[in-house]
């Protein structure tokens, strides 16, 4: 049989197969030396069936145990006729091919019902901390925990075809599934009398528009420039086009250059990206590319401009159109040739060897003699050189380390890296980070040994490199990695900036005068005293959705301490990892414990409120003790978050009673985009917190009291019921056994789970005297000892003995209980 002979293929390549699968789907399984559950075999199998009935099979497999090839199988019926075995192929595949779009399809209109479901809930307005850092607004954008979110709209009928979500520190994320070909975001409208841009990122693209006032077209990636210009052309064909690329100068192949002048080769279009020679200032030194958010950032807007305007206007600035340009390179002037350089090349290439009339170039590692070297540079550029304030030093053990066959560096990387004794790391003071030294050498390969070697590298022990917003480290003696709190606060004349953000603190705390207060201090304390670690925390909770908590807390206080500010969730405290505590002085909790772990990270919370270090593991980085000056706020829609002890004094708990208007919202949005945040900030600086510290306890609201209650256990509940005299039995002295009786009746009643009579009674006793008495009960003594316990022992008449006050408590508890005894005491 056909079958037979395709497993036969199969297990001669060392696959273990029992049964063939023709679904055509991939299929994994064990091969000979596989140990236990172990799958390193794979295999894909169709059956054809022509109309005849003819079989024919067709696939790929592959033993990943022996190497990656993939091999094939085609075994058919032997009287199937060629044309007839062809036949059936292509009917087989045009089905198999419809198959797949149509599932496709399916796929791409979930995603596009989940995107359009998700977009219709984001605000249209919001804080991005990623827009701020970039220096442009949001154009047609939406926002959600810091987040900003960018639709994806297929060209051709501006159809939702997903979501780019891109967070504070710049990360970029598509929803799952989402469609870029021939999509793309729209800045500004399509006008046929200037011309259309189209770039690759939205940071890229919001800079362009707000050069120029021109429409900007985003494409996401240089990969989607030609469709996504492609699918604009067809649109407008009215329009002039031009593909401002990314300059990915770094890459051989410069695929953003390259992409830029591919799409307008092919459409006619004028293609541009910036000039890395002419504005090197513009780089990141982490990231060597050029788009025009970096030229934006450092240069202007009127750079864009001039450039935009001069490429539309010049057609020999048209890359698409121009024959690729020579490298600008530096050559030597023993021909007699102008050299084209310039003071930041001469910068960035040559130091002066210290104490000597030498040069030394960095780039081909040799000495140069002045003479020489004026030469070279030209004296005005020279004398330029020599005064400036960037001009770089080389010690003569530096050349010679260099020229002995060590990996001589870049005397930047000795300031730039600190070595923390005696971990197996280094601190980055450009990224403010801690580097694991095996990450460090395969950042930097040619110059690790050099720098480690180095008798000029710094170095600092574990305990010195700190996080001390306080400011009170030595910095002679210490790495203080805290650079300040990222506003710059508002006169009191502009106070009125604010006024809708305080309005949501008021709408907030429901009128609470006392709870405003407290907030209000709460929140001004550690603004006034920058480092101060709270023994509290607040929590808002409530089940009214869009009561306004996220905004305030998320949005609005997470700007006032910019990078060290963080919303977090359940993962955080499920992860072995604590590196998203390092560095952090306010916290926003979102939904922290689900409904069945609510007891499980009590602790964690507790410490991370009054903990006074907390140590940092991070993956690959040695772990580290860091002062805990973290503030935390709890935020749910759950009824109770986690359980409350009777006797906390960490949270004020408040339950907002209603949806934050729809007006004071907009309001919110408008102060938050024009002012608000430093407003707000001033406002805290100037706010009266007298009498009030870090350690001052919070109020017991009626909404903490709520959440205390509920968290109760039945034995603490009927314990406080009796106590509060909301029983039949009366808060007295009474045996041990007759108040279990009471409880089993009330846990009946109540619908709570006893516990045993021993449970029960040593619960108690933390809150009672117990002890073992004998009583009196008319004139006789009990004969044996019974467990009492004894409530108000100070309180009885003392006319009359210890046993007779007892006998009369154990009668008048019993007969006011309703328990019925015969007991012979």
């Amino acid at each position: 049989m056909l079958i037979d002979e395709v497993l036969d293929r199969l297990r001669s390549a060392g696959l273990v197969v029992d049964s063939l699968d023709t679904s055509g789907d991939l299929v994994l399984c064990p091969v000979d030396g596989d140990r236990r559950g172990k799958k390193s075999g794979w295999y894909i199998c169709f059956k054809i069936t022509a109309d005849s009935g003819k079989e024919s099979y067709q696939g790929r497999f592959g033993n990943q145990s022996i190497d990656d090839k993939t091999l094939y199988f085609d075994i058919s019926d032997p009287a199937m006729s060629k044309d007839e075995l062809r036949e059936v192929r292509k009917s087989f595949l045009d089905r198999r091919r419809a198959e797949m779009d149509a599932k496709e399809e399916a796929s791409r209109e979930k995603v596009r019902r989940r995107s359009a479901q998700i977009w219709e809930g984001l605000p249209l307005s919001g804080a991005s901390p990623y827009l701020s850092n970039k220096g442009v607004a949001g154009f047609g954008v939406r926002y959600t925990r810091g987040s900003v979110v960018v639709p994806v709209r297929r060209i051709a009928d501006d159809v939702l075809t997903g979501l780019q979500f891109i967070n504070s520190e710049g990360g970029k994320k598509f929803l799952t599934g989402t469609s870029k070909k021939g999509a793309g975001h729209l800045i500004g409208k399509i006008d046929p009398d200037c011309p259309l841009i189209v770039c690759e990122g939205y940071a890229t693209g919001a800079s362009l528009h707000m050069a120029t006032e021109w429409p900007v077209l985003v494409a996401f990636d240089c990969g989607n420039l030609l469709p996504a210009a492609q699918a604009i052309r067809e649109l407008r064909p009215d329009v002039q086009l031009i593909i401002a690329g990314d300059n990915d100068a770094s890459s051989e192949d410069n695929p953003g250059k390259a992409a830029a002048i591919a799409a307008a080769q092919e459409l006619g279009a004028i293609a541009t990206v910036p000039d890395i020679e002419s504005m090197p200032e513009c780089l990141r030194p982490d990231f060597p590319k050029l788009d025009y958010n970096d030229v934006h950032l450092v240069r202007g807007l009127d750079v864009i401009s001039h450039q935009m305007t001069g490429v539309l206007s010049n057609p020999e600035l048209n890359l698409a159109a121009a024959s690729p340009a020579p490298p600008l390179e530096e050559e030597s002037r023993a021909n007699g040739e102008v050299v084209s350089i310039d003071l930041e090349q001469v910068l960035n290439r040559y130091a002066l060897i210290a104490g000597e009339t030498k040069f030394w170039d960095c780039q081909e590692r040799r000495e140069i003699k002045k003479t020489a070297f004026v030469e070279l540079i030209g004296k005005s550029i020279y004398n330029e050189w020599k005064e400036h304030e960037r001009r770089r030093v080389i010690t003569r053990a530096d050349v010679a380390a260099i020229q002995n066959g060590g990996e001589g560096g870049d005397l930047r990387i000795l300031q730039r890296y600190v070595y923390i004794y005696p971990t197996k790391d280094a601190w980055d003071t450009e990224r403010k980070d801690r580097i694991p030294l095996e990450n460090l050498r395969a950042a930097m390969p040619n110059d690790y040994d050099w720098w480690l070697k180095h008798p000029q590298r710094r170095q600092v022990d574990s305990d010195r490199l700190v996080f001390d917003p306080t400011m009170t480290a030595d910095p002679k003696t210490h790495i203080n990695i805290f650079e300040g709190l990222p506003h710059k606060p508002s006169p009191k004349s502009e106070f009125w900036r604010c006024d809708a953000i305080r309005e949501l603190i008021r709408w907030l705390c429901n009128d609470d005068v006392d709870v405003i207060d407290w907030v209000m201090k709460w929140l001004a304390y550690p603004i006034q005293n920058v480092g101060a670690k709270m023994d509290t925390a607040l929590m808002f909770h409530s089940d009214v959705h869009g009561s306004g908590k996220s905004l305030l807390f998320a949005d609005i206080c997470r700007q006032l301490y910019g990078k060290y500010a963080a919303v977090l969730g359940q993962h955080q405290l499920e992860s072995q990892y604590t590196d998203w505590r390092d560095r952090l002085l306010f916290a926003v909790f979102e939904e922290v414990l689900s409904r069945d772990q609510k007891y499980a990270h009590l602790g964690t919370i507790k410490h991370m409120i009054t903990g006074k270090t907390q140590r940092i593991e991070k993956k690959f980085v040695s772990g580290w003790e860091e002062a805990n000056h973290m503030n935390c706020i709890f935020l749910s829609n759950e009824f109770q978050p986690f359980p409350l002890e009777p006797s906390d004094r960490r949270f004020l708990v408040v339950w907002p009673r209603a949806t934050l208007p729809e007006h004071l919202q907009q309001l919110v949005s408008n102060e938050m985009e024009n002012g608000g945040i430093e407003a707000f900030y001033g406002y805290l600086l100037a706010y009266n917190t007298k009498g009030f510290n870090e350690h001052t306890k919070p109020l017991m609201t009626d909404d903490k009291a709520r959440l205390i209650h509920f968290g109760l256990s039945g034995t603490e509940l009927f314990y406080q019921a009796w106590r509060d005299g909301l029983l039949e039995a009366p808060y007295m002295s009474c045996i041990t056994t007759d108040l279990y009786e009471v409880y089993k009746r009330w846990c009946s009643r109540e619908g709570e789970r006893s516990l045993t009579q021993t449970k029960f009674s040593l619960l108690l006793s933390v809150k009672e005297q117990k002890s073992r008495e004998r009583f009196i009960e008319g004139t006789s003594i009990s004969a044996r000892q019974h467990m009492f316990f004894v409530v108000d022992e100070d309180g009885h008449d003392r006319s009359i003995s210890r046993q007779q006050w007892l006998g009369n408590c154990v009668v008048k508890f019993r007969q006011d209980s309703g328990l019925h005894r015969d007991d012979s005491f």
